[in-house]
Parts: C-alpha cells; sequence; structure tokens
C-alpha cells in the first residue's frame, strides 16, 4: 500500500505543476487576445475618425476656412457677430441662416476636436498616441492661434477652452512650436 500513495502524491504534485502551467499559459494567451482586440479597437475607432475628419464637406470647409486667409475672411465677420452678440451689443436675431449655418459647421468641427482630446487623454501606448499626432490634430486647432485669427481665437477660447489645455497628457509629445504658439497666445490675453 505504501507504493500506492508515494505514487498518488507523485500523480497530484504533477497534475498540480501541469495545472499550474497551463494556467499560465491561459493567461499569457488571454493577455495577448485582450491586446490584439484593443489594438484592432483603436485602429477602427482611428479609421472612423479620420473619416469624419477628412471626408466630410463640413470638415473640409473648416479646416478651408483655418488655414486659407482668403477664406478666413468669409468667417471673421461671422465670428464677429457672435462675439457682439456673446458681449450683448447685438441680438442673436441678427444672425441669419447662413452663417447660423457657418457657426453650425465650427461646432462641428471643434465638437469632433472636443471628443479627439477626451479620447487622447487616455492615450497610454505609443501605437494609439501616434493616432492624435498622424491627424495632425494640433495644426487644426492651433489654427485659431495664428495672427490675424483674433475672433477664431476669442471663438474657441469662449465656447472650447479645453481645446487649448495645455496640461493635456499628450502635450509632451507636442512639438515646440505648439507650445510656442501657445505661450505666444497667453502673452497676447
Amino acid at each position: 500500500m505504501p507504493v500506492t500513495t508515494d505514487a498518488t502524491s507523485i500523480i497530484t504534485a504533477i497534475s498540480t505543476v501541469v495545472t499550474g502551467i497551463a494556467g499560465m499559459i491561459i493567461a499569457i494567451l488571454l493577455y495577448r487576445l485582450s491586446k490584439y482586440q484593443r489594438e484592432e479597437s483603436w485602429v477602427k475607432v482611428y479609421m472612423e475618425i479620420l473619416d469624419s475628419f477628412w471626408n466630410d464637406p463640413v470638415m473640409a470647409r473648416v479646416r478651408y476656412w483655418i488655414n486659407y486667409d482668403k477664406a478666413y475672411l468669409e468667417l471673421n465677420p461671422v465670428l464677429h457677430k457672435r462675439r457682439e452678440i456673446d458681449e450683448k451689443k447685438k441680438s442673436p436675431q441678427e444672425l441669419d441662416e447662413s452663417e447660423y449655418m457657418f457657426l453650425d459647421d465650427l461646432d462641428k468641427f471643434y465638437t469632433l476636436a472636443l471628443q479627439l482630446a477626451a479620447i487622447n487623454t487616455h492615450l497610454r501606448v505609443s501605437f494609439e498616441q501616434r493616432f492624435w499626432k498622424d491627424l495632425y490634430f494640433d495644426y487644426w486647432i492651433l489654427g485659431c492661434l495664428k495672427e490675424g485669427r483674433t475672433e477664431l481665437k476669442w471663438y474657441v477660447e469662449r465656447f472650447y477652452p479645453e481645446l487649448l489645455n495645455p496640461d493635456l497628457p499628450v502635450e509632451k509629445a507636442r512639438s515646440e512650436e505648439t507650445g510656442k504658439l501657445r505661450r505666444q497666445a497667453k502673452r497676447v490675453t
């Protein structure tokens, strides 16, 4: 009988070791699967946002206003009127339908920017951080800080101040030019 007890304890020890190793292997495989699924979901989100940002005609129009000086001249009077409404110098009824649509397009653009900024605060790995840089989103958000964009700068500061927050976690990944523009903006105000 003592042989059977020794054999049982050896079999029990071997099965315990095998079970432990199998558990570790399963945990590693589940971790790798989870990581793969997370990266796959980021690719999906990335592609959806890219599509919205680059293919939506409204976004193209706002990017055009931000980047092209002559196009900005089309937007500037609308922003000036909006500012006067905010300062109670004009009535909201003084905005006509086309001016309202300008502001609506601008709001759609900056709302997407806010969503991206919110997502961006949770980016941890370099793959996800490249997400922000690949959109060149700083360039478009900070377009309001370009010289001569006083009304656009006011609009972003008034209605989307979070976008100019220098404390976003991804700030360290942003270019020195971005920091320089932000410092200049603070000196102007």
